[in-house]
């Protein structure tokens, strides 16, 4: 009969104990709480976690200042930056000298580390040359109208060598500018001026009910790789298309010559042509200008490279 009672029990004190072990499962680890807040616990554990190790790289760059937020500006504005560039631009001091290249680069790593920069190692210009380029991160640090216009993430290739280069001119105009008691008020980069234009198509499209035909979009004024907008000393505001001088030679840059002439009839502002190379260079697109009759629209200007 004892025998009988056990067997008669077994099935019960199997069943409780599958019963027990389901509800551990569903209650988690802890036994207390279902997964699902335990789950909850665990990330916004590793989230502090995480919160302090951004912390401690990141260090003073919590508290930005307002060179911090020039800087941002500055590349959200250009695409990239190198370190060198903002060197020259932001750690020049009131004699003229210019701070240790490791003040720049510690500061700039800082701002990486916070997670507003990122850094790069390129050869586009120069082999292994840092430069620096904006995040998303970053760029909730601007206004609305700025983050319209900022450059996230790192370009191609080709585009690094093109923004270095424009970085590169703006510091020489700014500069040059100074020096005369000038001001530059804003700085249009290529991809600016190529969101003027698709504006300024959308608009004549809704006006004439109609897309342009491809012989009214060649008659549309060429896209100049900058515009410098310039107040002078008198406080006249006026306007430079700039042109950055690449491989153009023999007929190629006959047609680029061409092409900044038209440019500066269409839109009625004179053309800027910087280039880096020898003195040679500069006489050489001096005299191709002269002969095209260009020389009252373009005009050279040579700048130092950084």
């Amino acid at each position: 009969m004892f025998r009988e009672r056990e067997s008669e029990r077994r099935p019960t004190y199997d069943r409780q104990r599958e019963q027990g072990r389901e509800q551990k499962r569903e209650q988690g680890r802890t036994g207390s709480r279902p997964r699902s807040q335990y789950n909850r616990a665990r990330q916004h554990q590793e989230n502090e976690a995480q919160a302090r190790e951004v912390k401690r790289r990141v260090g003073k760059a919590q508290l930005l200042t307002d060179r911090d937020m020039a800087i941002i500006r500055r590349i959200a504005k250009g695409g990239v930056m190198s370190l060198e560039q903002a060197r020259q631009v932001f750690w020049r001091k009131e004699d003229g000298s210019l701070a240790a290249r490791t003040t720049a680069q510690t500061r700039l790593g800082q701002l990486v580390g916070a997670g507003y920069l990122r850094t790069d190692y390129t050869h586009a210009r120069r082999p292994g040359e840092q430069v620096y380029s904006l995040t998303r991160q970053g760029a909730n640090l601007l206004t609305p109208l700025e983050r319209a216009r900022a450059a996230i993430g790192l370009p191609g290739q080709n585009e690094i060598r093109q923004q270095l280069d424009a970085q590169n001119v703006r510091i020489n105009i700014e500069r040059d500018l100074a020096g005369r008691g000038a001001q530059l008020l804003d700085w249009k980069t290529e991809h600016d001026l190529r969101s003027e234009q698709t504006r300024e198509i959308k608009k004549l499209v809704k006006h004439q009910g109609r897309k342009l035909s491809q012989a009214e979009l060649d008659q549309l004024p060429d896209i100049a790789d900058a515009q410098a907008v310039i107040e002078d000393t008198s406080g006249q505001i006026y306007g430079l298309n700039v042109e950055i001088d690449g491989q153009y030679f023999g007929q190629m840059l006959k047609n680029k010559i061409g092409d900044m002439h038209r440019l500066s009839q269409q839109t009625g502002l004179p053309v800027v042509w910087a280039t880096t190379g020898s003195p040679n260079r500069a006489a050489r697109l001096n005299r191709e200008i002269d002969g095209a009759g260009a020389s009252q629209t373009v005009r050279i200007i040579e700048v130092e490279d950084y």
